[in-house]
């Protein structure tokens, strides 16, 4: 975290004032970045030697600047870190005058006056190497001493140093899984930050022997380091720290000359990207054998393809910025093409892939790779630019298909019959599906006519490139489904359905939508949303769904569109599980133009000891239902499960599952002949009686629960209808012995509900 600016309240409107006069000036006079940057840190320079040599007790001690203050690279936050040499109440009284004045030192004093190293670790030899005195005077010749002493022992003292602030790298790339391109990066300590770059640049002067034929490639990162710093500064006027918010990036994309707040995060993700890789070559550069490295620099690459192999071959850091040198002179040719075909697929590594994005492999590959590079997403979603967010999307789909419990949880049913063309289908799936970002339309549609056009290029069949397709085109619709739509409704299956789900599909829908979060934003892949996703491809994939799709397919056609969605809607499920499609699809018709009073009652037996009975009325009235269950009770038949509909303009639309050893010819004869009964109700008892919610105003479900009894569902319906209430829809289930009815019923208003629930609490429990 950035320190509190050292600059005081007075001077700070002043300071971003000369800001804004020495961007104007570098933007006036076609100047450098470098230039700028030294602009302010020597303007920073004399406003804080100003202020300390303001203190009383400056003359009693000696002031060596270190750490970026010696390196002409302060910032406003930036922290002030100093040696101090004089007498302990000397330091302290200067320190605490300091405080008071705004600048807060983090300071140190020698163990040995004569020789500042005494006592100093290895990595402490860095700001020693670096140090400068506060001004021009005899002691200045002493820090110049003290400097070459440490410049010295480099040689001893480098290779401890190196791995040191690798471990230090590590640790914080941890936390950013070691990629440059976070949205709102971190300018000081993100991956490709300036504590990357520093520590790329100190490696450098410990190593001459080995950079001197690299020239080019360390100005390019010292010009890199000025932008980095630019902002920085810029960013610490705003108020800000060293995180670069999307609030701040506006105004200095403003303030810095650029024609939009996209031309700025683009340039910006590109340069942390470009100083992330070359910082990491350049710690691998020191640790590799000299044989090794002439051995690729005298590397010949002919063609991509044998860039392409040699990565394969070796996927390190010197092969891949040996690639990058080249592949920009290298043509995409059909063997070009052929080669990418063979290599991109489901058992390529994890590291490979990596290899084929930094070396450029990839970028030249797929142009619209290239025009997304460093493409920022300004939403509160995505972490990454596209371009990484695809990579990372490749590398959390090798993750998965290593190791699919660890990242999918109980989604890695879904994968686990994956042959290898499924995993190759969504492996080019996930490489593609961001990459139309940036153009006008929806991306998921231009994405899938992208791949069409460059899947058949490279070879693929249409039925490969067909899948691919479909699956960018549908990438976002089980998101949509799972964690905005209620998995239970019927409507959900249909617009899923409507969209080209299969079973197959949703399965490789399902992998791409959890690794397509993980790559997003592996803290949005949360167990809430791999449940959520689980139960809504489960439910999809039940028999009772995928009947219900049938159903669906077969009623286009018979009637309005409207009136089969509304039919569909209001059916329940189960029921195209529990009975053919066929019998659903001709009650469908017969709905549609019988229109008379009522359809005549429909039995059909399921097996030895069950049959459905169908009871209708255009008419709903109160008491209808109550009626048909006695009628069935009259008839010697046991309820063991009730789904009870009131459909819009089709009516009461019924059909319970009884138990009964009567013929269908002889139960249907006996339904239709009787009319309502009147006989008397056996007296049940429930366990409980539960108000369950309020499914709308004046409406309300309640539920009796209990052991299984002859008579059950007409005493409960006989309860209801008691207490004045209407059935509007009821589930009736028996298991073993245990019964459980819900029905939704009105009748009663908010102010009399309970009331009506202690009575039949009172009359039956």
């Amino acid at each position: 975290m950035a320190a509190k600016s050292f600059i005081n309240r007075s001077s700070f409107l002043e300071v971003k004032e000369q800001f804004s006069q020495q961007i104007q000036a570098m933007l006036a006079g076609g100047h450098s970045w470098s230039w700028l940057s030294q602009k302010i840190a020597e303007g920073l320079d004399l406003y804080l030697q100003t202020q300390l040599k303001k203190l009383p007790s400056f003359s009693q001690v000696e002031v060596v600047k270190l750490g970026s203050w010696s390196r002409q690279e302060l910032c406003p936050r930036s922290d002030i870190d100093v040696l101090l040499l004089g007498s302990e109440s000397s330091v302290l009284q200067f320190v605490d005058e300091a405080a008071k004045a705004h600048v807060r030192l983090q300071y140190r004093t020698p163990i040995d006056a004569k020789n500042w190293l005494e006592g100093v670790e290895d990595f402490d030899h860095l700001a020693l190497m670096y140090a400068e005195a506060l001004s021009k005077s005899d002691f200045s010749l002493q820090v110049e001493s003290q400097k070459k002493r440490a410049w010295a022992q480099v040689t001893e003292v480098r290779d401890q140093i190196i791995d040191l602030m690798k471990e230090e790298r590590e640790r914080r790339n941890i936390r950013y899984d070691s990629l440059a391109n976070y949205l709102e990066p971190n300018l000081k300590y993100g991956p490709g930050a300036l504590r990357d770059l520093q520590q790329a640049l100190v490696t450098v002067s410990f190593y001459p022997e080995v950079f001197k034929s690299y020239k080019k490639e360390v100005s390019y990162l010292e010009n890199l380091k000025s932008f980095l710093l630019v902002l920085r500064h810029g960013l610490h006027l705003q108020g800000a720290g060293d995180i670069l918010v999307a609030s701040c990036q506006e105004v200095l994309a403003q303030q810095l000359g650029f024609s939009s707040r996209l031309e700025f995060t683009t340039k910006l993700q590109k340069n942390l990207s470009e100083i992330n890789f070359y910082s990491q070559w350049i710690h691998e550069l020191v640790k590799t054998n000299p044989i090794k490295i002439e051995q690729i620099k005298n590397k010949s690459i002919g063609h991509l393809g044998e860039a392409i192999d040699f990565l394969l071959h070796d996927d390190g850091l010197l092969a891949r910025e040996k690639v990058r040198e080249i592949v920009k002179n290298l043509d995409m040719d059909q063997a070009a093409q052929a080669k990418i075909k063979e290599t991109i697929r489901c058992d390529l590594p994890e590291q490979k892939y990596l290899a084929l994005f930094q070396s450029g492999i990839f970028y030249k590959a797929f142009h619209h790779l290239l025009r997304v590079k460093g493409l920022v997403q300004y939403d509160h979603y995505h972490r990454y630019t596209v371009d990484a967010h695809t990579l990372q999307a490749l590398r959390f789909f090798c993750k998965t298909k290593s190791s699919p419990e660890k990242y999918l949880g109980k989604n890695k049913e879904w994968v686990k019959d994956f042959s290898s063309q499924d995993w190759d289908i969504l492996l080019w799936a996930l490489l593609y599906h961001d990459l139309a970002k940036g153009l006008k339309g929806s991306h998921s549609e231009l994405g899938a006519n992208i791949v069409i056009e460059e899947l058949s290029a490279l070879g693929f069949c249409s039925e490969f490139y067909n899948e691919v397709s479909w699956l960018v085109k549908s990438h976002l619709i089980l998101s949509e489904a799972a964690f905005r739509k209620n998995p239970e409704d019927p409507s959900t299956w249909q617009w899923l359905m409507d969209q080209g789900v299969k079973p197959l599909r949703l399965k490789w829908l399902s992998a791409l939508t959890a690794i397509d979060i993980m790559a997003t934003n592996i803290e949005a892949w949360t167990p809430w949303k791999s449940d959520l996703l689980y139960r809504l491809v489960q439910q999809v994939l039940s028999p009772k769904v995928e009947n219900f799709v049938v159903l669906a397919d077969e009623l286009e056609g018979v009637a309005s569109h409207d009136v089969t969605e509304k039919f569909l809607s209001q059916l329940e499920p189960m029921l195209a599980s529990s009975l053919p499609v066929e019998i659903l699809k001709d009650e469908f018709v017969q709905l549609n133009e019988f229109k008379v009073k009522a359809l005549p009652v429909r039995v059909w037996r399921q097996d030895d000891q069950y049959s459905w009975v169908r009871f209708h009325s255009y008419e709903d009235r109160k008491g209808l239902f109550l009626g048909w269950s006695k009628l069935l009770f009259a008839s010697g038949c046991l309820v063991r499960e009730a789904y009870v509909h009131t459909l819009d303009s089709l009516g009461a639309y019924n059909w319970l599952m009884i138990k009964t050893r009567k013929s269908t010819k002889v139960l249907t004869r006996q339904l239709n002949l009787k009319e309502e009964i009147s006989s008397p109700t056996l007296p049940v008892r429930f366990n409980s009686i539960k108000l369950i919610e309020t499914s709308k105003p004046g409406h309300w479900i309640i539920r009796f629960k209990g052991q299984d009894q002859r008579g059950a569902l007409v005493g409960a319906v006989q309860a209801l209808f008691d207490q004045g209430l209407q059935v509007h829809w009821a589930r009736v289930h028996t298991w073993g012995d245990v019964l459980e009815d819900v029905f939704e019923v009105s009748g009663c208003d908010s102010s009399e509900v309970e009331g009506v629930m202690e009575k039949l609490r009172q009359n039956y429990c």
